[in-house]
């Protein structure tokens, strides 16, 4: 009688680890890959901006002042994402989550940028701005009110956008990091990931 119940308990130990296991699979085939696709699609858009920054600033057919279309495009480009900053900001339930909480918030923090990121998710508020772009914007604006020659302008500018393509590049690095420790939860529990 106590070898039956102890071959009873040993086989649904086994089926609840398989059926963790399957589950496990699930959630990164059909949630965590497709999310880190969908970040990849999203850093490459933003590199793509930056460089579109880039070509504009770098043009001489127009003057380095605050009417210079950069300001205008990246405007344009922070304002029709102001709804992906909303839907970001909804992720801060999953913030503490043991299994994916570190991964979220690393997007999280990509999209929105640290001050915006503690604005919202700890105190509530709905992001207002892209933190990049709002940064680049400030930059900018600094350097054409500088007294020196559009030359140095536009160099000064374009150290401004290639600072945040290699922040962005960092943070796109982080993200990989925190994806591969969540796989290695997901699909490898018992290997312990790096920290």
């Amino acid at each position: 009688m106590i070898i039956e119940i102890v071959d009873k308990l040993i086989d649904r130990c086994l089926q609840l680890i398989n059926h963790r296991k399957e589950q496990n699979q699930e959630i990164y085939s059909d949630f965590i890959t497709p999310i880190m696709s969908s970040f990849e699609e999203l850093h490459q858009g933003y590199v793509e901006s930056f460089n579109l920054y880039r070509e504009l600033i770098q043009s001489i057919d127009y003057l380095m002042d605050l009417s210079h279309p950069v300001f205008e495009r990246i405007r344009r480009d922070s304002l029709l994402s102001s709804e992906l900053r909303a839907k970001t900001a909804a992720l801060n339930s999953f913030d503490s989550d043991p299994i994916v909480g570190s991964f979220v918030r690393a997007i999280t923090l990509y999209v929105l940028g640290q001050e915006q990121y503690n604005a919202v998710i700890l105190n509530g508020y709905r992001p207002t701005t892209n933190a990049s772009r709002e940064r680049i914007t400030m930059g900018l604006r600094e350097v054409v009110n500088l007294s020196t020659s559009d030359e140095d302008k536009r160099h000064r500018s374009l150290a401004i956008i290639d600072e945040m393509i290699v922040e962005k590049q960092g943070e796109h690095f982080y993200i990989m990091s925190e994806f591969s420790k969540l796989k290695v939860k997901l699909l490898n529990p018992t290997l312990k990931s790096r920290n």
